[in-house]
């Protein structure tokens, strides 16, 4: 178990040895590879994700597991599912911004439609790819026709399922 010492340092007490950390993110730092031990799988994906990167390179203020799931007050991530965006927004607040002004982003912040997807939908939750990534450009039409090619999605709101077909045939699906 930890403390927090009045002068903002973390104590780890028994049944750990002692240890003092100037920090909670040094705590955070030190000790987020335990999840591993009983999510490897899932941590294993983290590695090869956009936020594994700014780690690797020393950047204290990248995210962790913590970070997204709390410690010990973990919560299933998607239940409110606007969760999800909130959770991302705390360090993604211009690209969340942008989001809620979106058609999805209004629809789930203010309809709380669960059909519209949320930023792990498109970027996916632990080997988080970005638009920096090899070829993410190239398979956003068919991430986008994962939902707009669904006939039971696309007739609950009236919308046309031929949009992606459209679309590649295009000049801006062909470039």
């Amino acid at each position: 178990t930890g403390v927090c010492n009045d002068d903002g340092r973390v104590t780890i007490l028994m049944p750990h040895p002692e240890r003092t950390f100037t920090s909670r993110r040094q705590f955070s730092l030190v000790y987020y590879e335990q999840c591993k031990r009983c999510h490897f799988s899932t941590f294993a994906k983290t590695l090869d994700s956009a936020h594994q990167a700014p780690l690797a390179r020393g950047d204290v203020t990248a995210p962790l597991c913590v970070d997204c799931h709390g410690a010990h007050d973990i919560a299933s991530p998607n239940k409110p599912r606007t969760r999800v965006s909130l959770t991302c927004a705390k360090c993604h607040q211009g690209v969340s911004t942008i989001f809620s002004k979106s058609v999805h982003g209004r629809a789930l912040e203010q309809e709380g439609n669960a059909d519209v997807p949320v930023c792990t939908d498109c970027h996916r939750s632990h080997d988080v790819a970005g638009p920096h990534a090899a070829n993410w450009k190239a398979h956003t039409p068919d991430l986008c026709a994962s939902c707009h090619a669904d006939q039971q999605i696309m007739s609950k709101y009236g919308l046309s399922t031929a949009v992606y077909k459209t679309y590649v045939a295009d000049f801006h699906g062909m470039t």
